[in-house]
Parts: C-alpha cells; structure tokens; sequence
C-alpha cells in the first residue's frame, strides 16, 4: 500500500493512481519522506539514492528530456522537481553539519552531481530550477573546501546573468552565514553591496535584507542604521515618482476627456461649430 503521509499534489485535487511499473519507485520515495519526519537523515539518503538511480534509468532508457515528461507517465504522490528539491536539502543539511572529511566528500560530491544532472534535464524556461541547481553546486564546492572553484562558479552564474539576486545572496552566504570558511563579513558585505548596483536586481529587496542581517551579526549599527535610512529615502522617491506619473496620468485623462468634437458648439460662446471657430 503506498504511504500517502507526505504528498506534494493535494493542492490540486486531481490524485490519480500511480502507474503500476513505478508502485515500488514510488513506496520508496515516500519511505524517505518518512525518516525525513524522523529526521534521520542518513536513512533518507539511503532510500533516495535508489530512486534517484531508478530516475535517471528511466529519463534515459525512455528518453525523456525532462521531469515534467517523467511524471507524465509516473503519476507519481509526488512531482519530481519538488522531490528532487527535498532531497537537495537533505544533503545540503548534511554536508553543512558534517565535521567528518569522509562524509562531507561522499555527500558534498553527490550533491554535485545530482545537480549537474538536474540541470541537464531542465527546460531553460524552469529558472528557478536551474538557478537553485548552479547555486547548490557553488555552494558545495565551498563546503568541500575548493574555494577557487566555488569562487569561479559563482563568478560565471553571475557574469551570465547578472540580476540573478539569490545568486548573489549565496555567494555572500559563504563567507559569514554559511561559515563553510573563514568568518570575512567584509567579503561578504562587498558582493551584497556589488549585487545592489546592478539597476535591473531581481529580488532586490532580499538582497536588502540580508545585508542588514549582515550587519547586524557582525554588529555594525552606524552602517545598519545608515542603510535603513537610505531603503527608506528610496522607497519615498519610489512612492513620489508613482505618485507624479498617475497625477500626470490623470491630467492626461482629463485632457483627452474634455477635448471637444469638431461639430460641436465651440467652448468661446460664439455658436458657432468648433470646426468653423477656434478649431480652424
């Protein structure tokens, strides 16, 4: 009987049964889900690796392009990408908390690699599947101490793509939220300060955010308060800028609404039509 306790599409009140060749595939999957509840992270892993292996067999030998057109003939208790999301941070957790080298190198290149193929069977129209695909490949390369190579990932996301602004909040992450390196709240700070320069910022007030986080862990009020100062003084620009566009909008409106017809009495009291008047 398959475990229904953990299932990602009861939004959508479309349950179906799963399709008979992936009853095991599926059982297995939400056996995770369970040491998942009991935190038992090691047990996770050890039931999605399986079913991470049973996919990437099934994407090929059918050759499937994409996850979107696996669950298509899965119809699964749960949609792939969403799992794939929580196996990611499963190993994330691991990798993070980890103080023995052997497992962070077996998890922390795992993770890799189920990225690298995550992103290999990603529409390009699936950004953020992709983007939170590159950012846990970077990030891992941090915690497995090839800083140069995280460095250069991030680097590259970034040149290509330059308003990505999680991106950005992820590489900072790594010198003083993440701790996978040396504590450099000055590092961290620069590439905050870097992403906010960039006009068209997606996630912009994100970006915002975790500098004054920063800030405030590393205990630097003056600039705290500083930056708050200037959010504040930009979102007022922001709300008076509006403010002048919807009143000229307005007086445009009124403008247009109010223009006379060409055989109409023309506004001067002449009596005349405007066309034979002031509209000649």
């Amino acid at each position: 009987m398959i475990n229904n306790l953990i299932n990602n599409k009861n939004f959508y009140n479309n349950l179906q049964l799963v399709s008979e060749k992936f009853i095991e595939f599926d059982e297995k999957m939400q056996e995770g889900y369970q040491f998942l509840i009991d935190k038992q992270y090691d047990k996770v892993v050890g039931s999605w690796i399986d079913v991470w292996n049973k996919l990437m067999d099934h994407m090929k030998n059918d050759n499937l392009k994409t996850f979107p057109s696996f669950d298509n003939i899965y119809n699964g208790t749960q949609f792939v990408v969403n799992w794939l999301n929580d196996f990611d941070e499963c190993l994330c957790n691991i990798v993070a908390t980890s103080n023995d080298g052997e497992i962070l190198k077996v998890y922390g290149n795992l993770r890799i690699s189920m990225n690298e193929q995550i992103i290999s069977f990603t529409d390009a129209s699936e950004e953020l599947t992709l983007e939170n695909a590159k950012r846990a490949i970077a990030e891992t390369y941090f915690y497995l101490g090839n800083i140069k190579k995280g460095e250069e990932l991030f680097e590259k996301y970034l040149s290509e793509n330059p308003s990505w602004g999680w991106g950005w909040i992820g590489w900072s992450d790594q010198y003083w939220l993440r701790r996978a390196i040396k504590l450099d709240f000055s590092k961290g700070e620069e590439l905050l300060l870097k992403a906010l320069n960039v006009s068209n910022l997606a996630d912009r007030d994100a970006v915002e955010s975790r500098l004054l986080n920063l800030y405030s862990d590393s205990e630097q009020k003056e600039k705290s308060d500083n930056f708050k100062t200037e959010i504040n003084q930009n979102i007022k620009t922001k709300n008076n800028y509006r403010t002048q566009v919807i009143v000229k909008d307005e007086k445009n409106h009124n403008i247009l609404s109010n223009k006379i017809g060409r055989n109409e009495l023309c506004s001067c009291g002449s009596g005349k039509k405007y066309k034979k008047c002031c509209g000649k």
